[in-house]
């Protein structure tokens, strides 16, 4: 049965003078899902790549050829065809043409005898890597830049390989209990230990939706065994284009109720036009959406009206010393105060002190994260609340969010609607007035340049307009939805 290495489109040129090899290297690409083109000399490989009929998109050639070497194909692949990925496999055992070769740009060298198996994946590494290139990910193929990649290529697979999740709790302080934990990505490849590095590394090889995936399913199997507790899964706003994402028989589709999705990298959202829409899918499947890090990088108040998050994670440069800084206390508390407004779990990440964390229940925060109840491990053990409530002041160590239960919670969380949609349409009533200031200068005939920018002006208040309606008539419905209008 055919392994699913490669696109079946993908186009193989093997070069070799041993009808042997050509024919099982060319039944194992063949196998593998390439299509293969073969040439047994210098000659016959150059008038291949110079073929109309056949789009070549990877080389695979011996060193010792026919009418030259291996030296000469890729000489006439970077004359040619500059872009195209080319890997030696050779019994050779001469240094200074592999040396050679990679001077001028080989991606691979690897010497015969190699596994099908091992080939295949080899050349499928080629093409992602062209892939990635082509899009802009890396630079020039033909030089050194290139071949980093190719190198960057497997170590993200061997990353794959022994990619495992630690998890972390997420805790309830007025309920004394684990309501969740997080599950944060670990691999054994050294380079790529740190998680930062290891999701840029597949950003930058264009293979989010193999590390996504791989995570999900770890996810999945982690929250098999365990039992009325969320998980919470970070999502790369790239991720939300897989399609298996929304595979109602994909593993963790079918525990989507005990799923949370924490969203991030909020300037990939912005590119995604149709986020809402992908948004809303993920819900009808069962999971709720958590944005994160908000108060970091593009993670900002807008990612609220645009996403509408069911939980909100503070991030931790706004909760680390927040005990010596008043101006993060009442920051946070506007947060929380919002946040519980709009219906909204905040998440306060990277509690690690008991100072901090009296600071953030004066604030009215009850959900939080940090080294203070846990460290990401593979394996859950116990928090010792006890022991963390000695660390507190006494008016607080009893305390959750500071308020008391309300007859119907839903209706709690949604109290303060009516502010939050006066404040919708006073911007927006602000944004036409604008607009009809815009209109009526414009109707003034003014100069050439000026007409631009009154332009532009009109069209960015109409999209300011637009998406302030458009949260708006969201709030109302979310607030009918829970009885609270």
């Amino acid at each position: 049965m055919a392994d699913a290495f490669a696109d079946p489109t993908c186009h193989v040129l093997l070069v070799d003078d041993d009808e042997g090899v050509l024919r099982t290297y060319g039944r194992a690409l063949r196998r593998g899902g390439f299509d293969v083109v073969t040439a047994d000399d210098v000659s016959a490989a150059v008038t291949a790549l110079r073929d109309r009929d056949v789009d070549v998109d990877i080389v695979v050639t011996d060193m010792c050829l026919p009418g030259g070497s291996g030296l000469d194909v890729l000489e006439a692949c970077r004359t040619d065809r500059p872009e195209l990925p080319v890997l030696f496999v050779t019994g050779s055992t001469e240094v200074d043409l592999a040396v050679r070769a990679l001077e001028r740009g080989a991606l691979r060298y690897l010497m015969k005898p190699v596994e099908g198996s091992a080939l295949c994946r080899a050349v499928e590494s080629a093409r992602r890597v062209a892939a990635a290139m082509s899009a802009g990910h890396g630079g020039d193929l033909g030089g050194l830049a290139g071949r980093d990649l190719a190198n960057l290529d497997v170590r993200f697979d061997a990353a794959l390989t022994g990619l495992s999740l630690a998890f972390q709790p997420v805790v309830s302080w007025s309920q004394r209990k684990v309501v969740a934990y997080e599950a944060l990505v670990r691999t054994r490849e050294a380079t790529l230990r740190r998680a930062d590095r290891f999701v840029a590394t597949a950003d930058r090889l264009g293979r989010l939706r193999d590390l996504g995936r791989a995570v999900r399913r770890e996810a999945a199997a982690f929250a098999q065994r365990v039992d009325d507790v969320d998980v919470h899964v970070n999502v790369h706003p790239m991720e939300l284009s897989d399609p298996e994402l929304y595979d109602v028989g994909a593993p963790l589709s079918r525990l989507a109720s005990r799923v949370v999705l924490e969203l991030t990298e909020r300037a990939a959202v912005d590119r995604m036009g149709d986020v809402r829409h992908r948004i809303a899918s993920l819900r009808e499947l069962g999971y709720r959406i958590a944005l994160d890090d908000l108060g970091a990088g593009y993670a900002s108040l807008s990612s609220l009206a645009l996403l509408h998050p069911d939980q909100v994670k503070l991030d931790m440069s706004l909760v680390r010393g927040i005990a010596g800084d008043a101006i993060r206390q009442v920051l946070v508390a506007a947060v929380r105060n919002l946040c519980g407004h709009m219906g909204m779990t905040l998440v306060c990440e990277g509690v690690e002190d008991g100072p901090d964390f009296a600071a953030l229940l004066a604030a009215g925060c009850d959900v939080v994260q940090g080294y203070l109840f846990g460290r990401p491990a593979a394996e859950i053990g116990t928090i010792e609340f006890e022991r963390i409530a000695g660390q507190l002041p006494s008016q607080l160590a009893g305390r959750g969010n500071g308020r008391a239960p309300a007859a119907d919670g839903r209706t709690q969380r949604w109290t303060g609607v009516g502010d939050i949609a006066c404040r919708l349409a006073r911007d927006t009533q602000a944004h036409l007035g604008r607009i009809v200031d815009a209109a009526g200068r414009l109707r003034d005939e003014p100069k050439a340049g000026e007409r631009g920018a009154l332009v532009h002006e009109i069209a960015a208040g109409a999209t300011h307009v637009d998406d302030a309606l458009d949260a708006l008539v969201e709030l109302i419905e979310r607030g009918a939805a829970r009885g609270a209008l």
